[in-house]
């Protein structure tokens, strides 16, 4: 993540980055706290499109896996209009994974 901040990752890049930072196991719970990070990073990118809410479906359903509630409370303290439905896409994911996670143990 450091490399995007020191504009070493092409700015189109940095969504590649947080989404697949996200789905690799080993380095969600970083993720997850960085997440305000890479909101304000994205937004400031790409202010005024989609690609925050984009961002936010992919993240949302690897980085809540374990942590469904934590996940919503949060979402709630930062949803703006912006990325609204991206917030809305990704928590129905993750209820869909939530629920293979725990049929398969």
């Amino acid at each position: 993540l450091n490399l995007i901040d020191n504009g070493k990752v092409k700015k189109q890049d940095s969504l590649r980055v947080y989404i697949g930072v996200s789905m690799n196991p080993s380095m969600r719970a970083m993720m997850y706290s960085h997440m305000t990070d890479a909101i304000k990073t994205v937004e400031k990118y790409f202010e005024g499109t989609g690609y925050t809410g984009m961002m936010l479906e992919a993240m949302i359903p690897f980085l809540g896996i374990g942590r469904k509630d934590e996940m919503r409370k949060y979402l709630e303290t930062i949803r703006q209009d912006s990325f609204s439905k991206g917030i809305d896409k990704g928590l129905e994911l993750l209820e869909i994974y939530s629920g293979l996670v725990s049929s398969s143990q």
